[in-house]
Order: structure tokens, then sequence, then C-alpha cells
């Protein structure tokens, strides 16, 4: 922790440096969670037929190496999520058509945020999903929900969960249509960045929690 925080004083101003590591005593986060129950069944999602799904784990890590080049390419981001992938904390999806990465998202098993949104043992988060433009409206996003969800059932997980902010309606009627059902709002304290108040949370969610 002490590298970070010398890593941050090194990268940014007196003012920046100071806002991030107040960020770490306190901070407060709102979302929007969606649930579906994946224990049962699960529709088949309707690819279009140039569309297909490849599913990225630690097993098949390697040998999708282009695709994972090509998620990167399209967001620096991805790196640390497919690390996770490769550490067997995550799952990654893109739906390709030819050598194109279309879409990508993520099936998160081991992740702080569903820690700190206080998920189930048995609930898997999935998000980080991204469309390329000009492949959107064409029911990717649908496409790789149901997808996601599926990966997460064989993983002997028995639900998914998706979290938006209260603001983006977009995301919240993407997931809707996609299957997942509205759970309830998740306003969040976070002290020290580990200990977690939920004040405002769904019934059956906990007051309290520590995320290390």
């Amino acid at each position: 922790m002490l590298d970070r925080i010398a890593r941050e004083f090194r990268n940014r101003t007196p003012t920046e440096f100071l806002g991030w590591l107040l960020s770490l005593l306190l901070r407060r986060q709102s979302h929007v969670l969606y649930v579906l129950a994946v224990r049962d069944h699960v529709p088949e999602p309707a690819l279009p037929p140039e569309v297909r799904s490849v599913e990225i784990d630690a097993h098949d890590f390697e040998r999708l190496e282009p695709v994972r080049k090509r998620m990167v390419e399209l967001n620096a981001e991805n790196a640390a999520y497919l690390e996770d992938v490769r550490q067997g904390k995550a799952f990654g999806l893109a739906l390709v058509a030819g050598d194109d990465v279309l879409h990508y998202a993520f099936v998160f098993v081991h992740n702080k945020t569903a820690c700190l949104l206080g998920l189930p043992r048995g609930c898997a988060l999935i998000g980080n999903a991204f469309t390329v433009p000009g492949h959107r409206g064409k029911g990717l996003q649908g496409c790789s929900a149901r997808c996601r969800a599926r990966i997460a059932r064989n993983a002997g997980f028995d639900s998914v969960a998706s979290e938006t902010s209260p603001d983006n309606l977009a995301s919240q009627r993407g997931l809707e249509k996609a299957g997942l059902k509205p759970a309830g709002r998740v306003d969040l304290l976070i002290l020290l960045n580990c200990i977690v108040i939920r004040y405002r949370r769904p019934p059956g969610f906990r007051l309290l929690g520590l995320c290390p």
C-alpha cells in the first residue's frame, strides 16, 4: 500500500493527490442492481449468424491470445481484467465475427466490487461490457448477458448480478431486455477502502461488510 501511495504522489499534482488520498479514507457509491437466477433454464443466446461467442478462461488463456490482444487494443484497461482471467478470478467473453471482436465482457468470480455490493456467495458479478460502435443496436448486449449467465451456471453459480449507476437508464433497459430483474438500489459508504456501510440496500443484504 505504501508503494502505491508513493507512486500516486509522484504521478499526481498535489491537489489531485490529496483528492485521491481522501477517496481512500471515505467515499460514497450508488448502484442499481439487476439479478438473474441461472440454476435452472437460461435462454439460448440468439447470436446473429455471422457472430460466434468465445469464452476465455484460465485453461484456454494462451490459445486465445489473438482475441485477448484485440480486447486490449480496444481498451487498455482490459489487460488487468484479463490477468484476473489468467489467475482464475474471472472469465472473459468476446463476441467475434471473423477476426474482429464486436463486443467484450466479463464474469467476475472473485471481485472487490461484488464484495462491496454484498452479493451472496453463489452470485457472480457480470460487467465491464462494451460493444464496438457500428455494431450497437443489434442485440449483442443481451446475447452477451445470456452467454455470461451460462458461463456462471457452468462454473457452479446459482445467479448472476450486474450493477449500473442510478442515472444510466440505457444500461438498465439493456439489462432488463437481457432478462435480468431489478433487485433494488445499493448506497454505500466505504471507509479506508475496505470497510463498507450499505445504508441503503435490497432485502437480505447486510448493513456492514469488510472487503480487504
